[in-house]
């Protein structure tokens, strides 16, 4: 899958690169510094509950790599439970407008 994504003007990552499209996410800790990267995510799935995302990982000027774990225990029918591992490379600048949200 390719997506275009960007680091948003304050540092912090599109949480698009990260969770589900649909969810309403809120970032409760991050950190990148040193080539480290650290971000978890609180989330909302429509009609589901509530999502958790981690992900975790290194970067440098051209790239990063990342696990990702989105986890819940949704009621009724469906413990959620997903582990991807995410690499990107840096293909150029971001378009104007772009990771602004």
């Amino acid at each position: 899958m390719r997506a275009a994504l960007a680091i948003r003007p304050d540092g912090t990552p599109d949480p698009a690169m990260f969770v589900e499209a649909g969810d309403t996410c809120s970032v409760t800790n991050s950190y990148g510094r040193s080539g480290r990267l650290s971000v978890q995510y609180s989330c909302q799935r429509a009609g589901k509950g509530e999502l958790f995302t981690n992900a975790d990982g290194n970067f440098t000027a051209d790239g990063y790599e990342a696990i990702v774990i989105s986890a819940s225990t949704f009621p009724g029918d469906g413990d959620y439970d997903l582990t991807r591992r995410l690499v990107a490379r840096r293909v150029g600048a971001c378009p104007a407008g772009a990771a602004q949200g």
